[in-house]
């Protein structure tokens, strides 16, 4: 397995299921600059290659409009994301993953009340297009 990890995020890979982790930091606020890095981290992480993604959102406190808007575009911050699975334990990082589920995408993106839950679809989804 490899990971990153960074003031903001750490990303483990599991070459194997091809799914990538995002694990926030404890009251995380993402701005424009903090996007940009949390992106380059995930695309180092899997050597640029097209990959599933888990996000717990459970520590973000915060997404600034011009984060957001970084995020949720495709040639950014949903470059090689195969399919993604978010979790989050608070009214406020469930809001926060909601919008990014309903974003406009090329991927299904689904919202999970377990981690368990999420990373069992990613993984469905990775054997299920490996084979």
């Amino acid at each position: 397995m490899k990971s990153i990890s960074s003031q903001y995020v750490t990303f483990e890979f599991e070459s194997e299921s091809n799914i990538v982790k995002a694990s926030y930091n404890p009251g995380v606020i993402i701005n424009l600059d903090a996007a940009k890095s949390i992106v380059d981290n995930r695309i180092e992480v899997t050597g640029g290659k097209p990959h599933y993604f888990f996000i717990d959102f459970s520590n973000i406190r915060q997404v600034t409009a011009e984060a957001k808007k970084y995020m949720q575009a495709q040639d950014y911050g949903l470059k090689n994301i195969l399919a993604a699975a978010f979790v989050a334990d608070n009214p406020i990082a469930r809001l926060i993953a909601q919008i990014y589920v309903k974003t406009q995408k090329k991927f299904d993106a689904r919202f999970f009340e377990s981690k368990e839950d999420a990373l069992m679809w990613l993984k469905a989804l990775s054997s299920k297009n490996n084979t």
